[in-house]
């Protein structure tokens, strides 16, 4: 198994079970060894009291 292999079947796995990032709508756009890409569009319950939604 290469390591690219690797790590698509494990994101598979996480993915299959992850039902918090699904709920707010995220996907998930790349993955590869030691590295993973998601993305969502930012809605209004995102927001905190400053009206930003922020993360890493």
């Amino acid at each position: 198994m290469t390591p690219q292999e690797r790590a698509e079947r494990s994101a598979a796995a996480m993915w299959a079970g992850d039902a918090a990032s699904k709920w707010l709508g995220m996907s998930l756009d790349a993955v590869g060894p030691g590295t993973a890409t998601l993305s969502f569009t930012v809605q209004e319950h995102h927001l905190n009291g400053h009206k930003i939604c922020h993360g890493g």
